[in-house]
């Protein structure tokens, strides 16, 4: 036989044993590979190549009496050169779009809401990245007085991004002056960025007994501190009960997958190189050093602009998740969240 024909029933029977296992969690047996209409061969054929692909570091035997699992390395391959994605029907589509299109005009909301859905519909947890805000364009600011000496700001950025902030104040500032200051910062400020914005207010408050009355440093003070919390990204996770109800989660790694989704700073460190991908992308736990946690896979997708990415979509599961139905669905919602995001801007 030709090599060619070899090395494509080695795939053709990898990715039935794959299909198979991420359909029922079980090992799967010679005999019920060769009993598929896509594979096409003897039992005896099947189980030459199972211990082929054994032999390979591909397939693992739990048992000597056991069927076969595949490895990660045997998931690479599948992954690499063997997976065909499925297309969403159109009930699912029209759910998760629906679900995401009604959320309004707040893109935080938006994304919370979307990190719920996806989780809801790929069973897995969820994961969201917020655009970093400090890249945002200044569209309004808003001042409440909630009570003397305590404001609340609400500053609106570009795509519908919402940052609010309690901020102290002198006791006998009024509402009227509230309305005066985002005025002032408005006329000032709109159409640049937060960094932007920063810098110059750092910039003028050094030199502000110089050049602006109190009424203006007042305002300036304001700002200052409604922009501190419109710098980082934001994480918004979703589905963590899932994995407790997930038969295939290794119990051994449960505790360090939980602590890993406590630890947000971790999680955006994994999405943020993820951002730069112009597609769709899936990696293991391990390939970032999380070697604790190698039983677990990402799928991740960039969304906004084309050539611009803001923010991540994600899920983590087991490594022998669905992935041709979570891909296109991770994929969807990251095409949702760059329409919303635009019809905002």
């Amino acid at each position: 036989m030709p090599r060619t024909d070899y090395i494509q029933r080695e795939k053709t029977i990898l990715e039935a044993i794959i299909k198979a296992y991420i359909r029922t969690g079980r090992p799967v047996s010679s005999r019920a590979v060769a009993g598929m209409d896509e594979v096409g061969q003897s039992p005896a054929t099947v189980r030459n190549v199972m211990s082929v692909l054994t032999d390979k570091g591909m397939l693992d035997q739990p048992h000597v009496s056991a069927g076969r699992i595949p490895t990660l390395a045997g998931m690479r391959c599948y992954l690499r050169s063997c997976l065909t994605l499925e297309r969403l029907d159109s009930h699912c589509r029209e759910s998760i779009i629906n679900s995401l299109m009604d959320s309004g005009p707040d893109f935080n909301a938006t994304l919370r809401q979307a990190s719920r859905v996806l989780s809801s519909f790929s069973n897995q947890v969820a994961m969201i990245m917020s655009p970093a805000q400090a890249a945002a364009t200044w569209k309004q600011i808003d001042f409440v007085l909630l009570k003397p000496g305590l404001v609340m700001s609400v500053l609106v950025l570009e795509g519908g991004l919402i940052s609010n902030r309690m901020i102290e104040t002198e006791k006998k500032l009024s509402g009227d002056e509230l309305i005066y200051y985002s005025n002032y910062l408005n006329e000032h400020f709109q159409g640049k960025t937060v960094s932007e914005i920063r810098k110059s207010i750092v910039r003028q408050l050094r030199d502000a007994r110089k050049n602006f009355e109190n009424l203006y440093l007042q305002a300036l003070y304001l700002a200052r501190n409604a922009c501190e919390d419109a710098l980082d990204r934001e994480l918004f996770v979703d589905g963590a009960t899932k994995v407790l109800n997930n038969n295939r989660v290794d119990i051994s790694q449960l505790k360090d997958l939980l602590d890993l989704l406590e630890e947000k700073s971790k999680l955006l460190t994994l999405l943020d190189g993820t951002i730069k991908a112009s597609d769709i992308r899936v990696f293991f736990a391990e390939d970032h050093g999380l070697t604790n946690l190698s039983n677990y896979g990402f799928i991740s997708s960039p969304y906004g602009p084309e050539n611009n990415a803001l923010g991540s979509v994600g899920v983590i599961g087991p490594v022998h998740m669905n992935y041709p139905r979570l891909i296109p669905t991770v994929d969807l919602v990251a095409q949702i969240l760059t329409q919303l995001f635009q019809k905002n801007s």
